[in-house]
């Protein structure tokens, strides 16, 4: 919760096992804690390794958001995944479909407040990546745009631009998901209805 941030270990991860991870990070809490720090949490990634090796704080082992603390028993560590990891890896997996249209197919969720009733029977949801694409070209040369946000760096990110959170906000965002659902009728936007809604699951 603050500005400080350090590294306190580096160590190979080829070939890493699970108990060996849980071994060091176990070590790291403790002795962060001997040197006056609280640590309240662990953030990882959804790997199988960083899920195995946190489960090892419970006995008998069990993946949990809470476990009770090495240092403290009175105190819980908290296991979280990395909500910003998530949130891109959605993005770059989108990007990376191979089906025409790059197209995510999705489940029908029961938001009422979300799902207009005319789709609300539907089983599956198709959100073309090819739909933001034409929602650019659209509005990209106007000087008031519903989309505002939707750049092409956004829509086409380099390697090093897939890193950058900033870039995956500006297509999961309410504009994005509004000028949608106005623009996509008019111009004929494939699946406009249904990219809305995923749009809008994603951000919430």
């Amino acid at each position: 919760f603050s500005s400080f941030k350090d590294v306190v270990h580096v160590m190979p991860c080829q070939n890493l096992e699970s108990n060996t991870l849980f071994n060091m990070i176990k070590r790291v809490v403790l002795g962060l804690e001997e040197i006056g720090f609280k640590v309240i949490g662990a953030v990882t990634d959804n790997n199988s390794i960083n899920r195995k090796a946190m489960s090892y704080f419970a006995n008998p082992p069990v993946v949990s958001p809470e476990y009770i603390h090495p240092s403290d028993p009175s105190r819980s560590l908290f296991f979280v995944f990395d909500a910003v990891h998530i949130f891109k890896c959605i993005r770059n997996n989108w990007l990376n479909l191979k089906n025409a249209d790059r197209a995510m197919v999705y489940p029908s969720f029961a938001f009422d407040d979300i799902v207009s009733q005319h789709v609300a029977d539907s089983q599956v949801r198709v959100a073309p990546f090819s739909s933001l694409l034409k929602l650019h070209d659209i509005e990209c040369q106007k000087v008031v745009k519903f989309s505002y946000t939707l750049t092409m760096k956004a829509l086409n990110p380099s390697r090093l631009d897939r890193q950058k959170v900033s870039l995956v906000a500006k297509i999961f965002n309410p504009y994005v998901s509004q000028a949608l659902l106005s623009l996509g009728p008019i111009h004929k936007i494939p699946f406009f209805h249904d990219c809305s809604i995923f749009i809008q699951i994603i951000t919430r």
